[in-house]
């Protein structure tokens, strides 16, 4: 929730200052342009939040569909996610209906902590380059 109201917000300010300078430039004055334009601003933010997070979250129950069930049977216990078969774990199922795709969302933001510990990214330290080579940058 407080990540859509960043995004929203983030939207809203600089989508609205930049409505600001164009009404200002157009009816000199920016207040109505501002309001009208920070409010599509936010609604810009959020939408495109919840869509990057389907995305992620599809993938991921691509990637790892056991610890999505489990997160989806535990935050949503009323659906009963713990009988579905593990073949019904994938994104194309959940693609299809928008309450689904909203309960995998919420599911994913609780399960990102376990599934950034499963998938590590590569450290700059871990990388071996073969002697005699050199990089210039």
């Amino acid at each position: 929730m407080a990540r859509v109201i960043v995004s929203g917000t983030l939207g809203s300010i600089f989508v609205g200052m930049s409505g600001a300078s164009i009404g200002a430039m157009i009816f000199d004055t920016a207040t109505i342009p501002f309001v009208v334009s920070a409010c599509a601003g936010f609604i810009l933010g959020a939408v495109g939040f919840y869509r990057d997070a389907v995305r992620k979250s599809q993938r991921a129950l691509d990637r790892f569909p056991q610890l999505l069930q489990l997160h989806l049977d535990s935050n949503f216990p009323h659906r009963g996610f713990d009988t579905w078969d593990a073949s019904r774990f994938r994104s194309r199922v959940f693609g299809g209906s928008w309450v689904l795709q909203s309960m995998l969302v919420a599911s994913w933001m609780t399960a990102t902590g376990a599934i950034e510990v499963r998938s590590p990214h590569p450290s700059i330290h871990n990388i071996r380059v073969p002697r005699g080579r050199r990089f210039h940058v």
